[in-house]
């Protein structure tokens, strides 16, 4: 029987009976009394969850599935295979833990910024048909596509980073790469190749996108991929010219400085309060820069400005800027952040989001530094079973430590040298999941 009331929710298993393995579809009804009424009977459902084990195979296996869900994520207890459609709909699926695989034919429908995949996908191919992986991070959606040039049998595995890979090397033809994002794709089963794609659009601020490539991290450095652009400034698709053979991380990359932003964002960050939003961010330059606009939204369609405030014109020395939202925080909300020249030219920086009715979940970073040794203390509760990445800019933006952990338990605790005495104002940012976290240290 049904019970309780909203302050006391309840869980329920059942078991699908053997007589439905096969199914290509399984419809699920609850009815609630004699009228099917909710308001009657006073019933809401939180979470949906199918987990466990098909009797016929070694894992979860769908065929078609849908993702329509409001608000939040649906979180994957294990790993699971979609060998049909996967259609987006509505809210995310947080494969970070789990990854999700699809497997040869497979395809997925619908994917936007407001329902995709973050953290892990894989890709079993033993075919040439493109495939497109419908990634993003919770706020923006960064699809990237694989062509095999073989039918043999692959795996391709994809994450995406929305932070500064933190190396700024560039090879022969290199002049600038992306300090926003980049995709780490490898091949973990299998030996051949495949022709990669991304697009831009207007967040990205191209220029010159007849100079944009595709930048491939090798040996060190960017190098470039012989890739083709097609599309315009304001957004385009960019494939490479032949399968590419080696892999690690790929951005989007400028054989010229025409695509250069003329401000230098360490980061943006909105953090909720009782009674609204606070947003912060900082700068490690600023060329010809006369004021930041702030945008809101609820659907990350339909903005609306919410400020104006005023930049620091040219300078090349850490810029800190902050303004309070007194806003509703009783559901997500996404802010937009964009640059303004003396000239009116303007640049607009990536989305971020904050959902402040699952604050407590959100990850706290805590840092200490030792000025005698050139340490710090990094300390963070996260997810179990994390990857994250930790870098460390000083006042001019250059990046003076970078480093990758693992946690299987949740809790970081790691020790970080720079190897620097020098005084002054140093960033230290970590990247879970997709999300970039910060924090301002003083020497």
């Amino acid at each position: 029987g049904w019970s309780g009331d909203n302050s006391n929710w309840t869980t329920y298993n059942m078991s699908v009976p053997s007589s439905l393995d096969g199914e290509s579809t399984v419809y699920f009804r609850v009815e609630f009394g004699s009228d099917g009424s909710v308001e009657d009977n006073g019933v809401a459902f939180d979470d949906f969850k199918i987990v466990g084990t098909s009797s016929g195979g070694s894992g979860s296996e769908l065929t078609n599935c849908t993702i329509n869900k409001s608000g939040g994520d649906v979180d994957l207890a294990s790993a699971i295979d979609i060998d049909g459609t996967l259609t987006l709909t509505a809210g995310y699926i947080d494969a970070s833990s789990n990854a999700i695989t699809f497997l040869d034919g497979a395809s997925t429908s619908g994917a936007s910024a407001a329902s995709h995949v973050k953290g892990t996908i894989d890709y079993k191919s033993e075919s040439t048909t493109k495939f497109t992986f419908p990634m993003g991070n919770g706020s923006d959606y960064e699809p990237f596509s694989v062509t095999p040039n073989s039918t043999s049998a692959n795996t391709w595995r994809l994450t995406y980073s929305a932070t500064d890979h933190g190396d700024r090397n560039m090879g022969t033809g290199m002049a600038e790469v992306s300090q926003s994002e980049y995709w780490d794709l490898s091949r973990t089963a299998g030996s051949n190749g495949v022709t990669i794609a991304f697009n831009w659009d207007a967040n990205d601020n191209v220029d010159t996108y007849t100079d944009l490539e595709i930048a491939h991290f090798t040996g060190g450095q960017w190098e470039v991929v012989a890739s083709t652009p097609v599309g315009t400034n304001t957004s385009g698709t960019i494939t490479s010219d032949a399968a590419v053979t080696s892999f690690s991380p790929f951005a989007k990359g400028s054989s010229s400085s025409g695509n250069l932003l003329p401000v230098d964002l360490l980061s943006f960050e909105a953090e909720c309060q009782d009674n609204g939003v606070e947003l912060t961010w900082v700068t490690a330059s600023e060329e010809n820069n006369d004021y930041f606009i702030l945008e809101k939204s609820q659907d990350t369609q339909d903005y609306e400005e919410i400020a104006q405030v005023m930049g620091s014109g040219t300078s090349t020395i850490m810029n800190e800027y902050g303004h309070f939202d007194y806003a509703s925080v009783d559901n997500q909300l996404y802010y937009r952040l964009s640059q303004v020249d003396f000239d009116g030219q303007s640049e607009m920086f990536k989305p971020i989001s904050v959902n402040c009715n699952a604050v407590e979940g959100k990850p706290q970073l805590s840092i200490a530094g030792n000025k005698m040794n050139g340490s710090i203390k990094i300390q963070s509760t996260v997810s179990k079973n994390q990857f994250y990445d930790l870098s460390v800019f000083d006042a001019s933006g250059k990046q003076v430590y970078t480093g990758q952990g693992f946690t299987e338990s949740g809790e970081i605790d790691d020790q970080l040298f720079i190897y620097t005495q020098a005084t002054g104002i140093y960033i230290v940012q970590m990247v879970v999941d997709g999300q970039l976290y910060s924090e301002k240290l003083v020497w």
